[in-house]
Formats: C-alpha cells, structure tokens, sequence
C-alpha cells in the first residue's frame, strides 16, 4: 500500500458521526461524494495518490475507486459505502486493498462494489426530493442527471422528478473548518516534527548548500519522524529567489549573506503543517536584511495577538499592511510621501498576498471565506489558520518600488524577501500560536544558525 494510502489514525465512530451531522444539515435527500482519481504522471506510472479532502473528512479512506452515498429519508439515515473488491494481482503490484471486507469494519450502514454505484444510487434517489453533490466533481454531477433522466419517465405522472441538484461544497467547508481535538493532536505533531526539520535546515544552511539539499534534509526528517513527507511543493529560496512567491525550482547554491527563506510543512496523519522562516546564510544578517525583517516580525507578532474569533482575515492582513507601510516611512527609505505610497498601490508590490489560509488536511483547507451575500466570514474556536505577513523588493529593477526609493538604497534593498509564517489555532478568548517554539527572533535565528549541523542530525534522527 503506497504512502498515499495509509488508513486513518482517527476512529471510524470518528467518521460516522461526522457523516450523520452532515445528513442532519442537508435534511432529506442523497449525498453522494466521489473519491480522487489516480493521476498519471507518465506512461503507466502514477503520481502518488491524494484523496479528496471532502471525501477523507467523512470517511477516512485514502483510496481511490470509491465512493460514498448518505440518504436521509427523514426518518432514518443510511450510509453506503462502495469501493474495489480485493484483487489478488493488483494488491501483487500495489499492496493492500481495503476490500469489502475492510470497508465494513468502518461503520458504513451498507458496502458494495464500486461497479453497482449507479444501481445503488438509483435506488435512493426514487424517492428523493434532492441530490446533493459536489459541483466540482463532473462525474458525479453526470451520474446524478443521467439518473434524473432515467428516473423522469417513470416518474413524471406520479411525483414528477427530485426537483434540484444542490452543491454540498459550502455545507462540507462548514465542518471542516473547525477542527476536533483528534485532528489537533495530529497537526500538533506534524508542526513538531517541522520544528525539528527547520532546526536542522538552519544549521545546515552554509554558503556553497544548494537549495535542494536543504529540501531533501526537510524531506529525510519529515519521513524519518513518521511523517507522510512534504505536506505541500516546498519553497527553498536563496536570496533573489525569496522575492518569488511560489518558488519551487530549489537548485540554486546558498551565498554567504543572502537571505534563505523556507516554506514548508510535514504531513503527518494525513494532517498539514505549513511554516514560513527567514534566516541569513552565514548565520548573521546584514544591517537594511534586518531592519526588513524586524518590522515582518512586529508585524506577524502584532497580527497574531489580533488574532480572535469574531476577527476576519481581511481585518487582520489590513493590520499588518498598514503597520508595515508605516514602518517602512519611519526608514525614511522613500522619496515621496504616504499619500504618493498609497496613490501608487506600492503595498500591492512590497506585500502581495493575504495574511494567511485555513489549515488542516489540505495545506490550504477548503474552509468559508466569505459568505454568500458577500461579507467576510468572521474566524471562529478550533479553526487553525497560518499568519504569514511579507515583504519582497522585487527582482524585476524596473519594478515601481525602485522608483520610488532612494536611490542609494536600492543595491542594499533589492532582492530581499521575508515571509514568517506560523500555525495558529483560535481558542475561545484569543488564540494559541502552535510553532511558537520553532526560532524566529533575530536573536534565535542566529543562534539556530551557529548550532552544529552533525550534532543536530544524530540528536533528530535518535529522538
């Protein structure tokens, strides 16, 4: 069985109940889910296999070729379950299957073969005021208007068809929003598993490393700590390069006095973490780096204590927005004032992303952002979100930025990126930052610069 298919940590009772709620939200009708299908990365060979995260948070199967059906009558709720029966020759090449046999082990109400997903769901949908779906996944929506169809001549005189079709997305992002104490015990874990990793980057971090060196020693601790690997495409971006947002060539070498910005996460239990530290190559920065960096920092630290359920993200990146702005005034790096800063959008290119994203089983987490009518969907307990303010002087010399800066200043500023990110779960009075421990002080960054990389190495992979 490939990484990509190991069984959930969590209980199914875990799973059942999650699935109940859902079919009490949605009243009576059919939902029906739909798992991700194998990629092909080329010729015969597959990607590794990532399961929808809909699908995994109601039913904690990591398999492809399955699916899921929830009917509520309104008097009753039943599951069916339907997936691969075993396959000796497959499970020959591949390892595994979970089987019938295995799927009834998972609190399902009812399990059958995959290839009777379209019987099985006529017979629910007979009688069926709605199907609900997610609008993303095509297959589904055909299947469920094929069956509309088919259905529609027998039913046209008595009921006539299940009127609508609705789109399940919103209702699935409802729950995963917030997250139980078993998904917090795994992300717990997959940010301290990162915490060790990025340690070890930081003392590993010498002039003539590539960047793809330091990638593999995130990779060699993430697997090593029982990890399932890189929770997301990690960025390794030496100096110029951290001015990229999604930087993830990773093969430039480290120069002494540039800056290394990392982004990345372990995956662990299927759960993300998902950090973002700058620190100098050498292990001490260069006077306008830090001067850059502190006011990310006080920034980050700013936003994070701002951090409360009640708040929206758009409330808080616009905190930090301006307090950088501000900071960057009082530099006095400028030749013209706020109100030409402000005319020009320069923020849009200093700092040109959110303040941060859900976090949870995927990296960026399918979770409610705004809501229908427009407004902002305002944080709320047990949500976990990243905090992630930066600013980038841009590789680009004819970007605006250059323009407007002091011309003595622009070599010592061109080029600079910092990003700190951290993982932050939102408590009922305020928040509870999970990586505190991992170093972002400009005083810890260069101690966990100095510490020796061998030393760090035997003591992470002995723990």
């Amino acid at each position: 069985m490939t990484e990509g298919r190991l069984p959930s940590p969590l209980s199914p009772a875990l799973y059942q109940m999650r699935r109940n709620k859902l079919a009490e939200r949605l009243g009576q009708g059919v939902f029906l889910l739909l798992s991700s299908e194998l990629a092909v990365r080329s010729s015969d060979n597959e990607f590794e296999f990532r399961q929808n995260g809909h699908f995994y948070y109601f039913t904690g199967v990591a398999e492809p070729h399955t699916a899921v059906i929830i009917a509520n009558t309104g008097d009753s709720i039943r599951s069916l379950f339907l997936c691969k029966p075993a396959d000796p020759n497959m499970e020959l090449w591949n390892g595994p299957m979970l089987g019938l046999d295995g799927a009834k082990a998972l609190g399902f109400d009812e399990v059958y073969p995959i290839a009777d997903l379209e019987k099985q769901l006529e017979i629910v949908l007979e009688n069926a005021p709605k199907a609900a779906l997610l609008f993303g996944q095509k297959k589904a929506h055909e299947l469920v208007t094929k069956i509309q169809a088919q259905l529609g001549q027998r039913r046209r005189r008595e009921h006539g068809l299940f009127r609508t079709i609705v789109d399940i997305t919103g209702d699935c992002e409802y729950f995963r929003g917030q997250k139980d104490s078993e998904e917090l015990a795994l992300m717990r874990q997959a940010v301290a598993i990162t915490n060790q990793a990025h340690r070890l980057a930081m003392a590993s971090a010498k002039p003539g490393v590539f960047e793809y060196q330091i990638e593999a020693l995130l990779k060699l601790v993430y697997r090593y700590q029982g990890g399932q690997g890189h929770a997301y495409a990690p960025i390794v971006a030496a100096g110029v390069n951290a001015t990229i947002l999604h930087y993830v060539k990773n093969d430039q070498p480290l120069k002494k006095g540039d800056l290394l910005l990392i982004d990345s996460g372990a995956e662990y239990g299927h759960y993300a973490a998902d950090i973002t530290r700058t620190f100098p190559v050498g292990g001490r920065f260069r006077p306008w780096q830090q001067k850059i960096y502190q006011i990310v920092l006080d920034a980050q630290e700013m936003t994070i204590k701002a951090t409360r359920p009640g708040v929206a993200f758009k409330e808080l990146w616009k905190m930090g927005r301006d307090y950088m702005l501000d900071q960057l005034i009082a530099l006095n790096i400028f030749t013209v004032d706020k109100a030409k800063l402000e005319e020009e959008k320069i923020m849009e290119e200093l700092y040109p992303h959110g303040v941060g994203h859900h976090l949870g089983y995927d990296v960026h987490d399918e979770s409610l952002y705004s809501e229908d009518a427009g407004g902002m969907v305002k944080l709320a307990a047990g949500m976990v979100i990243t905090i992630e303010p930066g600013l980038y002087f841009p590789k680009n010399r004819q970007a605006k930025v250059y323009q407007l800066l002091k011309t003595d200043l622009i070599e010592q500023l061109h080029g600079i990126g910092v990003r700190i990110e951290d993982n932050i779960l939102l408590t009922e009075t305020g928040c509870e930052n999970l990586s505190k421990d991992i170093p972002k002080t400009v005083a810890e960054l260069e101690l966990a610069c100095a510490q020796d990389k061998q030393s760090l190495m035997n003591k992470t992979l002995n723990d």
